[in-house]
C-alpha cells in the first residue's frame, strides 16, 4: 500500500471555490473536512471505512456535528457518505493525493500497482464504480466494482431466513488457519472467560471485566471455525480502532457470544442456504461484525432461520377417510 505518513493540503483549500462554499457552511464543515484528507484511517483511493463515531471521537465533534458536516460536504461535491455501508468517499483526493494534479502517470510508477490492488481489496462501498469511472483508465484497473446502485442496504428478514437485501463482500481472510494461530485464540478465550468471570469465593455481584478486543478476536474465531467464516488475523489497526468503539457501546462479553452463537445457527450465515446475485458467495467477515447495528440485527432474530409451517390438519372426506 501506499505509505500515509503525511497528507497534501493545497492552499487553494481556502481560496478556491469549493473551500469558500465549504466556509459558508461553517467550521465544522472545514474541520470534517480537513479530517477526511489528512486522517490515518485514510487511503489513496478517497474511498474508505469510516464509522461515524471515529470522526467524532478524534475532531472532538459530536455525532450529529459530524453528520451536519457531511451533508455540507455532500452538497458541495467535496465528499460523500454511505450510511448502509459507513464508507467515505472524496472524489478528488486521488487526484491531488497521488496525481499530483495531473492527468498521467508512467507505467513504471510503483504507485499504480499500488492503486490497482488498494482498488480490489478496498472496502465493499457503492462508490467504488464511480472511482473506476474516473481513474480506471489511468490506473488500468481491471475491473469495475459497484455502482450507484450495488451498495448494500439494511437487511430484511425472508422467508428463507436470510436478508433480503444485498450485503458486503467479505474484505479480508481465508478460513481457517495455523495451529499457532488456533493455540494463540484458545489462549486468549481461556483469558477473556477468566477476567470476565467472578473468581471462586468473591462476592455474588462482583462487577465483571468488560470484554477486550482480542477476547472478540477471540469469541469470533471459535465461530467463525465452526461456521465457515474468515478468521479475524492480526495486526489490523483500523478494525481495532473499530472494535474498541464497538465495545465501549457494548462492554460486556455475554451479548456478543450470544450473537455469534446465533449467527452461527443461521443457514443464511453459514451457507446453507442458496445464494444468488448479490449475496453469491457471500460470508461473514469481522468487519460486518462491527458494523454498527449488526450486533443488535443479530440479537434481533433479523438472520435466524424462519420457523417451519405447521402441518395441515388431514381433510375428513364424506365416506370417513382421512386425505392428508
Amino acid at each position: 500500500m501506499i505509505s500515509r505518513t503525511y497528507a497534501k493540503i493545497y492552499s487553494s483549500f481556502w481560496t478556491g471555490p469549493t473551500g469558500r462554499e465549504l466556509r459558508l457552511a461553517g467550521p465544522e464543515a472545514m474541520v470534517v473536512a480537513l479530517y477526511l484528507l489528512s486522517n490515518h484511517h485514510a487511503g489513496p483511493l478517497g474511498i474508505y471505512y469510516l464509522p461515524i463515531t471515529l470522526p467524532a471521537h478524534e475532531t472532538g465533534l459530536g455525532e450529529e456535528q459530524v453528520r451536519r458536516a457531511l451533508t455540507a460536504l455532500g452538497k458541495a461535491q467535496f465528499a460523500h457518505y454511505d450510511n448502509a455501508t459507513e464508507t467515505v468517499y472524496i472524489p478528488k483526493m486521488t487526484r491531488f493525493q497521488v496525481l499530483d494534479g495531473h492527468e498521467r502517470m508512467q507505467p513504471a510508477d510503483n504507485r499504480m500497482k499500488a492503486i490497482r490492488r488498494a482498488y480490489l481489496e478496498a472496502h465493499e462501498s457503492p462508490f467504488l464504480g464511480d472511482f473506476f469511472d474516473r481513474y480506471g483508465e489511468i490506473f488500468e484497473l481491471p475491473a469495475r466494482r459497484g455502482g450507484p446502485d450495488d451498495g448494500p442496504c439494511k437487511p430484511l428478514r425472508t422467508s428463507s431466513g436470510g436478508p433480503s437485501e444485498p450485503l458486503p463482500s467479505p474484505s479480508e481472510g481465508v478460513v481457517g488457519g495455523s495451529r499457532h494461530e488456533h493455540e494463540h485464540d484458545h489462549e486468549q478465550l481461556q483469558s477473556h472467560e477468566h477476567e470476565g468471570s467472578a473468581r471462586p469465593g468473591s462476592p455474588e455481584g462482583e462487577a465483571v471485566k468488560p470484554l477486550t478486543v482480542p477476547g472478540l478476536q477471540a469469541l469470533w474465531n471459535r465461530f467463525a471455525e465452526l461456521s465457515g467464516w474468515a478468521r479475524w488475523r492480526d495486526p489490523a489497526p483500523a478494525r481495532e480502532r473499530v472494535a474498541q468503539v464497538r465495545l465501549r457501546q457494548t462492554p460486556a462479553a455475554a451479548p456478543w457470544e450470544k450473537a455469534l452463537e446465533q449467527a452461527s445457527q443461521s443457514s443464511f450465515l453459514v451457507g446453507r442456504t442458496r445464494q444468488e446475485g448479490r449475496h453469491a458467495n457471500w460470508r461473514p467477515t469481522p468487519d460486518w461484525l462491527l458494523k454498527a447495528g449488526t450486533l443488535e440485527r443479530i440479537l434481533g432474530g433479523n438472520y435466524d432461520d424462519a420457523p417451519a409451517a405447521p402441518a395441515r390438519p388431514p381433510v375428513r372426506l364424506p365416506d370417513g377417510t382421512e386425505q392428508a
